[in-house]
Formats: structure tokens, C-alpha cells, sequence
């Protein structure tokens, strides 16, 4: 089975989280329940014993630029 994705490992996604408009690059790519998700590190762990916050969102929730982001929401009114 081929799964075709919009990003890949690496690459710099627009997404909102908390209310934010945030840029990250993908960390991982996951496949569950026939959706795709890709993982995004938030913030740095500061000490050892902290751990990197993260994220994952949906591919349907992940954009390439804020403008398509503004676009389809846009679309949506």
C-alpha cells in the first residue's frame, strides 16, 4: 500500500495550536485509523530531566504557508 503524504519529514508546516498560528517542522509521520498525522516539537526541553513538548496534528489540519491557511478559511465563510 502506497500512502501519499502533503509533507514530509523535515519540511516547515503552518498549523494552529492553542489559538496560535505556529510554523514547525514535521519530526514524525504517522498513519492511524485511515488519517495521517505528523509530529511537530512545540518547545525544547531546558534540562535533562525536561522532555520536548510536542504536538500532533491531523494532515487535514496543516498547511504550507499562513496565506493557504487564511485561504481556506476564507473559503469556509
Amino acid at each position: 500500500m502506497i500512502i501519499e503524504t502533503k509533507f514530509n519529514t523535515g519540511e516547515k508546516v503552518v498549523f494552529i495550536n492553542g489559538g496560535s498560528i505556529i510554523t514547525r517542522k514535521v519530526t514524525q509521520i504517522a498513519y492511524r485509523y485511515g488519517a495521517i498525522y505528523y509530529t511537530f516539537v512545540i518547545t525544547k526541553a531546558i534540562s535533562m530531566s525536561d522532555r520536548d513538548t510536542e504536538v500532533e496534528m491531523d494532515q487535514r489540519e496543516c498547511w504550507g504557508t499562513v496565506k493557504e491557511l487564511a485561504e481556506f478559511y476564507e473559503d469556509k465563510q
